[in-house]
């Protein structure tokens, strides 16, 4: 849920709370970091594929796939007769992609970017070349009254070939031993690597593994919805058949952990209902029904998995977005770091708790890795260019937002961070005129109000925040909080960081390292805060 911290946040909050009635976007295979990005930017891949394609038509030069040992798995096709099992190949393709995370010195793009590429338009070695992978695998799913056979295929990039093309055959109830026949035959290509790291395929319940896949189905927009020109990705998911399916294949195998984690994602979606507030933490921040139920589904899994990278980043998640604990969220996040230091989901989360506790160079050093492996994630670019910028280093989080508005011109406030970075750097009217291409409303006057002061035009300045207050007081807080700090208002700026604890807003978070809140560190109530915090 790396969106959640803030800045997206803010951007999506008025068309969230108009539609939180409908079903929003979960990609409930991925690790926890990317639900809310995949919401407030679901347009943000069609400019890659485009840019993609126009770099292929226009015969661009020197092409990089990625190191040697990078490696993509590709969405895999229903190859059914009814074409009715897109779940179960997706699911298929999901469980190899996840072996292979845990093969040590491979890098495996992240689902989140693998799976875009998904109706096979694309040719392959424009993919392989977004997604910085080396190497492709593809392939096709039949499932026949349980009786399976799949056709995998291995891509060899930088030669422009296929290495080799196989099939698999066997029951359902052998999928383990299935998938890792195939995996094998993927690292055939990696000698220096092997299998050796690789724990023993565990059994499946058939109609578990069946139910579960089903659910996850259910509450994919990328699976449900292969194009929307509206760009909009609210539709086109049933959570609540979702929830049914997952609980069934709960029901039918009670210790099938990865049920219980999806259950327990599912219960923190931003669309799902929320409880009254039932349990408190030791942060003295409380949590409603379904957070309690999530955590206790994870320490579940934990008790009998004490290793699950999974249930490990679900609590870091938990702990730093909805508990406030955020010592516990970083304690957690390297838990699951150490247990799966492949997963770029994983690698995400941690680096946001660490980022909480302005731990900048080892937050940049997992977010890097993380970035190695979902190129597409643009949430955690934005996250990156805060991170630098966080750290002082303006130029490299300029050279960041930047590579970001290439790849989406109009994502959501990233022209306004590269607005807040020229004003720190004292370029007024550069920060203007990048705040006048910001697209998003709520950012674009944000940015604007800072150039303007730093610009030394103060009634100009005043006049909009003025606005922002009588229009996004309820929502921004924090965001007037550092624009008051900003302009010197210390007792002002203050109020706002307690209206922000009133909001739950999750810009408190980002207190440790924020350039713009230096004018209060010297009062004692920025000691009393962080304490408090």
């Amino acid at each position: 849920f790396a969106g959640l911290l803030n800045m997206a946040e803010k951007a999506g909050k008025r068309r969230m709370t108009q539609r939180l009635s409908t079903p929003l976007a979960a990609l409930l295979l991925l690790a926890v970091a990317w639900y809310a990005w995949e919401r407030l930017a679901p347009r943000a891949p069609a400019a890659v594929a485009e840019s993609a394609t126009q770099d292929r038509e226009s015969g661009a030069g020197d092409i990089y796939y990625g190191p040697r040992h990078s490696l993509a798995v590709l969405p895999f096709a229903d190859g059914s007769a009814a074409a009715d099992q897109a779940a179960q190949a997706l699911g298929f393709a999901g469980e190899v992609l996840e072996r292979l995370v845990e093969v040590p010195g491979l890098q495996v793009t992240a689902r989140r970017s693998a799976f875009f590429f998904r109706d096979g338009s694309v040719p392959p070695r424009v993919s392989a070349e977004r997604l910085r992978s080396a190497w492709l695998l593809s392939g096709q799913w039949r499932n026949q009254d349980g009786a399976l056979t799949v056709t995998a295929a291995l891509y060899d990039a930088r030669r422009d070939r296929e290495h080799w093309r196989k099939d698999y055959a066997g029951e359902l109830s052998d999928l383990p031993a299935l998938r890792d026949a195939l995996v094998a035959d993927v690292l055939d290509a990696f000698p220096q690597l092997g299998a050796q790291g690789l724990a023993a395929a565990d059994a499946i319940h058939p109609e578990a593994w069946l139910a579960l896949q089903q659910g996850l189905y259910r509450a994919d927009p990328l699976a449900n919805r292969p194009a929307d020109p509206s760009g909009d990705a609210l539709g086109g998911v049933d959570l609540p058949a979702a929830r049914a399916s997952l609980q069934a294949a709960l029901d039918l195998d009670p210790g099938y952990a990865a049920a219980r984690l999806s259950l327990a994602e599912l219960s923190l979606h931003p669309a799902w209902p929320r409880g009254e507030a039932v349990a408190q933490s030791a942060a003295g921040t409380v949590a409603d029904a379904g957070v309690t139920e999530a955590r206790r589904m994870a320490e579940t899994v934990l008790a009998a998995s004490p290793d699950s990278a999974r249930a490990w980043g679900l609590l870091s998640y938990i702990r730093h977005r909805h508990e406030w604990d955020w010592r516990g969220a970083a304690e957690a996040g390297r838990r699951a770091a150490a247990a799966r230091p492949g997963d770029a989901g994983v690698l995400a989360t941690t680096s946001l708790a660490l980022f909480t506790l302005a731990e900048f160079a080892e937050a940049r050093e997992l977010l890097e890795a993380s970035i190695l492996r979902d190129p597409l994630n643009l949430a955690s670019r934005l996250q990156l260019g805060l991170l630098l910028e966080f750290s002082g280093l303006y130029d490299e989080a300029l050279a960041t937002y930047r590579e970001l508005l290439s790849l989406h011109p109009e994502y959501p406030a990233a022209r306004a961070c590269r607005a807040r970075v020229k004003v720190l750097q004292g370029k007024a009217e550069s920060a203007l005129r990048e705040s006048g291409q910001e697209a998003d409303p709520l950012w674009r006057r944000y940015s604007e109000i800072l150039a303007l002061a730093a610009a030394q035009r103060p009634a100009e300045a005043g006049s909009l925040l003025d606005h922002m207050i009588a229009e996004d007081g309820a929502i921004a807080a924090f965001q007037i909080a550092e624009i008051l700090a900003y302009q010197g208002d210390v007792e002002r700026a203050f109020d706002w960081l307690e209206r922000a604890r009133e909001q739950r807003d999750p810009g408190l978070s980002a207190l440790l390292g924020d350039p713009l809140l230096r004018t209060l560190h010297d009062d004692p109530r920025w000691a009393a805060l962080l304490s408090s915090l």
